[in-house]
Parts: C-alpha cells; structure tokens; sequence
C-alpha cells in the first residue's frame, strides 16, 4: 500500500522525522531533486540563524560538476570569533537513533586561496570531530564527517566552531533516521 505523506522543515504529517537533506548556502524558497538519489535538497535557511550564502568559485563549480556534487557548489560560511558556535537545529525524536552527514568543499568561495582550514564539529555540547581541509590534496579538501546518535530531544545542535585556523563553513547536512537499525 503506498501513502503519500506531506513534508514541513523534515517531518511529515503524521510526525515523523524523514530524511533532511540540506543544500547548506542555497537561496531561500528554492529546492530541487537530487539527480542521483531522487531526495529533495532544501535550503538551510529554516535551521539556522547565522552565517553567509556563498559559492564556490567557477573553477570549482565546472571540477565538480555532475549530478550528484550540485550539493557543493554552494556553502554557507560562518565568518565569526574564535571560539564562537554557530548550529543548525534539526527536528528529531528522543529515543530515535539517526546518522549525521555533513559535507565540505571549499572552493575558493572567499577567494581567499586558503591552502588548509581547521574547526571544530559538536553535536549538542559534545566535540564530535575536527575539519582539517587541505585544499593542496588532490581531492580539493573535499571532505565528509559522519557521526551516529541516540537523539535526546527533540532537536539535535549540530555546530561548527571557530578555532582561529579559517572560517569555518559547510556544503551538505543530511539527517536519516535509523529507525530499523539496532
């Protein structure tokens, strides 16, 4: 039997959490079909407060071009003080357990050149990894940070802090709830 369910900000109508999938930088109002996936990317406008839209330089664009990398030709960054947060709040259930994706590609977005970055990633008040892009590697310092949890309220914090070594930024953020997993 298929059901089609109505979504708002990732939760469905009948309150469930679905997959978020967040094109972190694109402008307001706009969404589109993930060629590949068939996901809906959104703008991250509705989960945080703070930062700048930004994309990547043209350079960057045309490298990472395809259909499963629109996703990265846009970012939002954070430009702010050492040791300040900036999070998005993303709408989870207590209990649940979920995978956390967020995506990083530089690109020249500041055209500032910056051969390495480093910040810090939480998820709620906890250190969950550190971001070092070497944007000199070959790969362009894409990179992808990955984190499994237990959700403890209804919505998880997961923020990107400034530690003095670039402006910290991010391309994706994904949420999937693992409701059938142990």
């Amino acid at each position: 039997m298929l059901v089609e369910r109505r979504k708002c900000n990732g939760v469905d109508e009948v309150g469930e959490i679905s997959f978020i999938s967040i094109d972190c930088g694109l402008e307001a109002d706009s969404s589109y079909l993930g060629d590949l996936t068939g996901l809906t990317y959104v703008p991250d406008g509705p989960y945080i407060d703070g930062g700048e839209n930004q994309k990547v330089t043209t350079v960057y664009r045309n490298r990472w071009w395809g259909p499963d990398t629109r996703t990265l030709h846009t970012v939002r960054s954070f430009p702010s003080a050492k040791g300040q947060r900036n999070c998005y709040s993303l709408p989870t259930h207590v209990g649940s357990k979920y995978l956390i994706r967020l995506d990083f590609l530089y690109g020249n977005y500041d055209g500032m050149d910056n051969p390495s970055l480093k910040f810090n990633l939480t998820l709620g008040v906890k250190h969950w990894d550190t971001v070092s892009l070497d944007t000199t590697d070959g790969n362009d310092g894409y990179n992808v940070h990955e984190a499994v949890f237990v959700a403890w309220a209804s919505w998880a914090p997961v923020c990107l802090i400034n530690i003095g070594q670039g402006t910290p930024f991010v391309s994706t953020v994904e949420l999937r709830p693992l409701g059938i997993l142990p």
